[in-house]
């Protein structure tokens, strides 16, 4: 069976369930929402509204955040049919989530301001892992952004999963699909740690904030004659 069907027929449940009084009992946010906010701050990039999609956002407690600081519209696409159900249910329809998988979004082409992958491409299964880096970048406008927080690895490795050995956790630089496409230019990388949002020692627990802007293709590409 392949990562996705594994996740689909109950490992993202049981992720949810794993995880679920942790996140309910951390009354603050998560470091990297708070970078990631610190940076709107600065820019004013959405005084005027926008739309943002979270593709891995669980039962919405970030897309919360971010509607209720930013007035955005907030949409989130999550594999966890309970954390779907569970996220509309305590929200009651402020934000839009759905069940869904990375590789498949229910949205139309360049709907989105901002696109976050929010540590979710670590757990998708490698044949889908192209087919999820065209869908972000499709669903994405152009002068929109895209932010990935993610490991932070040197190296391209995998990992067993402790909880179900049908599943491989892959770390690698995941900016790096994007970046190769000339329309894709890093604004601004942010390393931190789970643990207080600072530069970790520790290599194992090294994540990046790195938040992209998708340029037009006219600007990406020098005319030639």
């Amino acid at each position: 069976m392949d990562q996705k069907s594994v996740f689909l027929n109950g490992e993202a449940d049981a992720f949810f369930q794993r995880n679920k009084n942790q996140m309910e009992e951390n009354k603050g946010i998560y470091p990297w929402v708070e970078l990631l906010s610190d940076y709107i701050e600065r820019t004013q990039l959405f005084e005027k509204g926008g739309e943002l999609l979270e593709i891995g956002a669980c039962y919405g407690r970030n897309l919360k955040h971010f509607k209720d600081k930013f007035g955005l519209t907030c949409y989130g696409i999550e594999p966890s049919k309970e954390a779907v159900n569970y996220g509309n249910e305590i929200y009651n329809g402020e934000i839009s989530l759905q069940h869904g998988t990375s590789d498949v979004l229910p949205y139309g082409d360049e709907k989105f301001d901002i696109v976050i992958l929010g540590f979710c491409m670590f757990f998708v299964d490698r044949k889908d892992l192209m087919k999820s880096v065209s869908e972000a970048d499709r669903v994405l406008k152009e002068n929109g952004y895209l932010v990935i927080t993610d490991f932070d690895t040197k190296m391209a490795f995998k990992r067993e999963n402790i909880y179900n050995p049908e599943v491989w956790t892959y770390k690698m630089q995941y900016s790096h699909l994007f970046l190769s496409n000339p329309q894709y230019f890093l604004v601004e990388k942010r390393n931190y740690s789970m643990g207080n949002g600072l530069f970790c020692e520790d290599i194992q627990e090294r994540m990046t904030l790195d938040i992209i802007y998708k340029d037009s293709i006219d600007n990406a590409y020098i005319k030639g004659y």
